[in-house]
């Protein structure tokens, strides 16, 4: 049942990052940031690209519901 949940909760996403709830955007893009979680970018010479900060407001869900 919890998978069926899962399955019609909107997505969200921001900037490269996709997910379910604004808290996993957040750790995302903190992740990033610490240069955690996220592979390396192979053929690609420079610094990690920062990403932005966070809008002041709730992110809204995108996509398909259901």
């Amino acid at each position: 049942m919890a998978s069926d949940l899962r399955k019609r909760r909107p997505i969200k996403w921001w900037w490269n990052f996709v997910g379910r709830t604004q808290d996993d955007i957040t750790r995302a893009r903190e992740d990033w940031m610490n240069g955690d979680r996220f592979g390396t970018v192979h053929g690609y010479g420079g610094p990690p690209i920062p990403a932005p900060g966070l809008p002041d407001v709730a992110l809204k869900p995108r996509g398909r519901v259901g």
